[in-house]
């Protein structure tokens, strides 16, 4: 019986987004409770747009978007395309669409990094400061076709990591 009920506890787990490497070697229910509360928080992460008058790197958020909100995983808004560039090097030199994002995790976790897949540069997630706001410059997409990027946002918890994406495809470039 006992093997029964972590093995459903496992599948639990896994429907809740959770990976079967993750719990492979579980064998007791205390654990997997563990395990399922751990991702259930995951869950309730969500994802925002700083304050429109925020800077971040020196540029006002309104200068980059309008309207950013998370629905469900997705993320719509209104993206503006950069003619100028708004920084001279680093990651975020040149012109083109940028969004900044605000993550909100009201739950203990270990470290939080945030990425985009595909990124534009091979860049890697990168692990959030306090202030917890990542901006990103995304790949212009040919005309009329949705933003082929998501954002990859890895939560470490107890020393497992637990993967959400938020989907760009229905931002509008302006």
């Amino acid at each position: 019986m006992k093997t029964k009920t972590v093995n459903a506890l496992k599948d639990l787990y896994i429907s809740n987004g959770g990976s079967l490497s993750d719990v492979i070697t579980i064998n007791n229910i205390p654990d997997m409770i563990e395990r399922i509360s751990d991702i259930s928080l995951i869950n309730n992460l969500t994802v925002e747009s700083p304050d429109a008058e925020l800077e971040v790197f020196g540029v006002k958020v309104k200068v980059l978007q309008q309207n950013i909100m998370d629905v469900n995983g997705v993320i719509y808004g209104i993206v503006f395309n950069q003619e100028t560039a708004l920084w001279d090097s680093g990651p975020l030199a040149g012109t083109g669409i940028f969004i900044a994002l605000k993550i909100n995790a009201d739950f203990k976790f270990d470290k939080i990094k945030v990425g985009l897949v595909p990124s534009a540069t091979d860049m890697a997630p990168v692990e959030l400061d306090e202030d917890m706001i990542v901006v990103f410059k995304l790949i212009t997409p040919e005309a009329y076709q949705p933003i082929s990027q998501k954002v990859k946002i890895i939560v470490t918890i107890n020393g497992v990591d637990y993967i959400k994406y938020y989907t760009l495809a229905f931002l509008n470039v302006d």
